[in-house]
């Protein structure tokens, strides 16, 4: 009987080592995706301009660097669904524009409203993102109350 007591301790903390993981895991992903928006957005201006003045494309790989694309499969199986439909949904976008930029041969002011597309749809992706998250953080945050009671 003893030795069944001391299983459970044991078992919980495995238990709640995965969910301070995951909820680790949920705060790096969303913090990633939500730098990466910020960065798309708030230096729209200053990309763009230097795009028009050089035709450069080189400075785009300092506004789309992240870590998601270096994220493994093992990595991401402690999301939910949800989420990773959402992640998915998000990044695909940022590709999308990422290529946009780095191969058009559009004139500027053109390419200044396709971003500025490519930013309001992205900060919906990012909402959508940014609830799922919050919802299984809220969920991480519940399980980890209950272990410590």
């Amino acid at each position: 009987m003893e030795g069944g007591k001391r299983l459970k301790p044991l078992v919980m903390n495995r238990d709640e080592e995965r969910v301070k993981r995951t909820k680790s895991i949920l705060i790096l992903l969303k913090s990633d995706a939500k730098n990466l928006l910020n960065r798309i957005v708030n230096r729209k201006a200053e990309y763009l301009l230097e795009f028009s003045l050089k035709r450069t494309r080189e400075h785009f790989r300092e506004i789309f660097q992240c870590r998601y694309p270096k994220c493994r499969i093992e990595t991401l199986k402690w999301c939910s669904p949800d989420v990773i439909i959402s992640l998915d949904q998000f990044y695909v976008l940022v590709d999308e524009l990422c290529w946009y930029l780095n191969h058009t041969q559009d004139m500027i002011k053109t390419a200044e409203d396709r971003v500025n597309l490519f930013c309001k749809q992205l900060q919906r992706s990012f909402g959508t993102l940014e609830l799922y998250v919050d919802a299984e953080i809220d969920v991480q945050d519940t399980l980890l109350g209950k272990f410590k009671q």
